[in-house]
This record gives C-alpha cells, structure tokens and sequence, in this order.
C-alpha cells in the first residue's frame, strides 16, 4: 500500500466515525475502487457506491458483492431525492 492509498483510507475512517448511529441507506459518491465504502458500509444497513470510471466500479463490483455499485456523475445520480441518510464524498474534488 502507498503512502496516497493509506492516506484515503484513513479519510474513510474518520468520516466513519462522524456517522454517530447506525443509518440504513449510505452513498459513497466517487467511491473508486470501493475500499472507502467498505470502510463506510459498517454503519449502514445497505451502501452504495457511485464513480465515473467504469473501470473502478468493475473492480468495486468484484471485490465488494455485497455492495451495489453503479457508474454515475455525483450531479446526475438515479437516486430519488432524500433516499441516502448519508452521503459521503472523500477525495473527489
């Protein structure tokens, strides 16, 4: 793991804290390759992830089943309004 990887995950981890209760629905918006929204999907009944790169949402999709990824702008997700209890954007800007 390189500094930049240890780095994020460690973003992950704080944001991870700030979720002060378990919540049911969690968006990790510019997920990646889906290790952030690991991290994240310990305080969410059900998470998913959301990226431009398809190539990343490939490898998000196999290494995480049990997360549901999609590739999708964060402007333009197909989300309705008020379905995530959390949105999470780590590292995308």
């Amino acid at each position: 793991m390189d500094h930049h990887e240890h780095h994020v995950g460690e973003r992950a981890v704080l944001a991870s804290r700030w979720i002060s209760k378990p919540v049911q629905h969690l968006l990790d918006a510019g997920c990646d390759d889906g290790n952030n929204a690991f991290v994240l999907s310990k305080k969410a009944r059900r998470t998913w992830g959301i990226d431009i790169n398809k190539k990343v949402i490939e490898v998000a999709q196999r290494t995480y089943p049990s997360i549901s990824f999609s590739c999708s702008p964060v402007e333009a997700t197909p989300f309705e309004n008020e379905f995530f209890d959390v949105i999470v954007m780590n590292d995308v800007l």
